[in-house]
């Protein structure tokens, strides 16, 4: 299969979600021989994640089989473009969607056809909504932030504190 990526952003960007793969994910990266050259990035490893609410822990979950691994988004999204890259995928950075109809994708850097478009863009799916598989979800009025701060009596889990405004 030829497969061409389009990105509307340009790497490394920030971005407060997705520093940690899902345990879940490992027997698929373990298929595809991803799992070695993965480990040899810059991480941290969790062991699970407490949900706190004005600092009581109301969930503490420890994952049951691996271990979920932290690897800061600009890393990870440049290791997992130039893991397509080395697979044959073709990339166009910085590329916003314009149109979806009929198999054709309008964008800012020009036309495409393919037979298959697979929109994996998030919450708010700009090719979801433009194939009308998807409705807009809305605007969200929560707050987010991260910090990474070594404290040893926290252990080895994430902790989200939940609050009105967001986590």
């Amino acid at each position: 299969k030829r497969v061409l990526v389009l990105e509307k952003s340009t790497f490394p960007r920030s971005k407060v979600c997705a520093f940690s793969l899902n345990p879940g994910c490992w027997p698929i990266w373990e298929k595809y021989g991803l799992t070695e050259r993965f480990h040899k990035l810059p991480h941290f490893d969790l062991a699970g994640f407490t949900l706190e609410q004005e600092g009581t822990p109301i969930v503490r979950h420890d994952f049951q089989s691996h271990r979920s691994r932290i690897v800061e988004r600009g890393l990870l999204d440049c290791w997992l473009a130039r893991e397509a890259r080395d697979s044959g995928a073709h990339y166009h950075f910085g590329v916003t969607v314009k149109s979806i109809a009929d198999g054709k994708v309008a964008t800012s850097s020009g036309e495409f056809e393919a037979p298959i478009i697979i929109g994996a863009d998030g919450r708010n799916s700009v090719v979801g909504r433009m194939s009308a598989l998807a409705r807009p979800s809305g605007r969200c009025d929560r707050v987010a932030w991260q910090a990474f701060i070594d404290v040893p009596s926290l252990g080895d889990h994430v902790h989200m504190n939940i609050f009105p405004e967001g986590y």
